[in-house]
Parts: C-alpha cells; sequence; structure tokens
C-alpha cells in the first residue's frame, strides 16, 4: 500500500506558532513569521533549485505549503513518500508498505508538538485502500483514519490545491491531469503531551 506522496516530518522540540490564514483579524505577523516567511521565499528563490520544480511552482504553490505546514528556520524536516522530493530536497520512500506500523514508528520516532503534512492526490470519497497505487490518489478519509489510528491530530486541512473539476477516478500521473489533479493538503500534530 502506498502512503501519501508527500509526507512531510517536521520533528519540533516546542509547539508550532498558529498558522497565519491572511484574514484581516490577523494581518500582523509576529517575529517568528516573518522569518519564516522570508525563509520560506528565500529557499523557493534558491538558484540551486531544479529548473523542473520551478516550472512546476504555480501549480503547487510551494510558498502556501510550507507556510500551510508552519515550518520555520531552525526546524528539522524529512521529506517522505514524495516521489521527486519537490517541496523539501530529502529522503525518498518505498512503494509498499505498512502503513499502520509505519505510522506507528513515525508517532514514536517524533517529539510532541511534531508537525506531519500531508500532501496527496485525491481519490473519489469510499475508494478502497486496494487502488491507491494504481490511481496514485487516496480517499482522505484513509489518511485521516490512519494518522489519527496512530495518535495524531488533524490540526488543519487547506483547500491551497484543490481542484473541483479534476477526474479522480483518472491516474493522477496521466499526462492530460498531471498537475492538475485535486490535492489534499492536511496537517496532522503529536499532541504536546501524551
Amino acid at each position: 500500500m502506498r502512503l501519501p506522496i508527500a509526507l512531510i516530518c517536521a520533528i519540533l522540540a516546542i509547539p508550532v506558532a498558529p498558522f497565519h490564514t491572511g484574514h484581516a483579524a490577523d494581518e500582523t505577523q509576529t517575529g517568528a513569521e516573518s522569518d519564516a516567511s522570508a525563509a520560506i521565499a528565500a529557499a523557493i528563490a534558491d538558484p540551486r533549485r531544479l529548473p523542473g520544480d520551478r516550472a512546476r511552482d504555480a501549480g503547487r504553490k510551494p510558498e502556501a505549503i510550507l507556510a500551510f505546514a508552519g515550518l520555520r528556520p531552525g526546524m528539522t524536516v524529512l521529506d517522505m513518500f514524495s516521489g521527486g522530493g519537490y517541496y523539501i530536497d530529502g529522503l525518498r520512500g518505498w512503494e509498499l508498505i505498512d502503513r499502520p506500523r509505519m505510522l506507528a514508528e513515525l508517532y514514536s520516532a517524533v517529539k510532541p508538538g511534531a508537525v506531519v503534512l500531508v500532501v496527496d492526490h485525491v481519490a473519489d470519497p469510499g475508494t478502497p485502500d486496494t487502488v491507491i497505487a494504481g490511481l496514485h490518489r487516496i480517499d482522505p478519509a484513509l489518511v485521516k483514519a490512519d494518522f489519527t489510528a496512530a495518535g495524531f491530530l488533524l490540526d488543519a486541512e487547506s483547500d491551497v490545491l484543490s481542484n473541483d473539476s479534476d477526474q479522480r477516478d483518472v491516474i493522477a500521473m496521466a499526462p492530460h491531469v498531471r498537475g492538475k489533479t485535486d490535492r489534499a493538503v492536511m496537517r496532522f500534530r503529536r499532541p504536546a503531551t501524551p
């Protein structure tokens, strides 16, 4: 079984500061949020990034995704199961894995307050996990069930990569939908106290 394509694990010593939503009520950024925004912008502008990754920025919205994850300078970040490692250049995962066991091990390995960001192509509701690898998509309800069963809390969801016109029964890598799929963005958190 395949786990989500972009599973970003930020291993923290302390909980992440509240996410800046951009709504009028929280227009002022703290110094930490400003530092995080500047660091994310600098990473995206880094000339060492691959040209192919830069070409995907418009559809993948890295600045919004990394800000949603709550990334800040000084955090330890691990990018797993993300195919080409687009969001964070890191480790590459395996295609077949025991999801509950891996998530239990992940839960044990990360510090209290750690954030796990999941970005994946959306399958139709009720799509069984037996077709995940074939479609390269997953029902977000399966992701939520797996993570909460492992002890993580669903902290927030974002619609920044949603696309209601996506054909969710078509393989996500098909040329006519590639880069235009409906993608779920979910932020999970290990509770700060056991």
